[in-house]
């Protein structure tokens, strides 16, 4: 959110309106903007900074994070394996 304020205060008064005008024709505008009063001075800079962000929302989805879950066993598994395979050429056990 940091390096997402630095970039925002860098852009000319312009670009950004121009970046609020975009956001706010968002399909998830309301959750960029949640809890970030419509008329606090700082509001484009803040729904730009969650913007940045905005994966980390889209995390919360259950079907994400079961296809994250998912993966992670997959790998686990797989290195379990390898584990297993390289032990046993180096007559090793764990």
């Amino acid at each position: 959110m940091t390096v997402a304020a630095i970039a925002y205060r860098q852009l000319s008064s312009t670009i950004q309106t121009k970046v609020d005008t975009l956001l706010t024709e968002h399909p998830d505008f309301e959750v960029l903007s949640q809890g970030i009063p419509s008329d606090d001075p700082d509001f484009g800079l803040r729904v730009f900074m969650c913007s940045a962000t905005f994966t980390n929302h889209c995390m919360r989805s259950l079907a994400l994070r079961l296809s994250i879950l998912l993966v992670i066993a997959v790998a686990t598994i797989s290195k379990s394996k390898e584990l297993q395979t390289t032990s046993i050429h180096y007559g090793m056990t764990y």
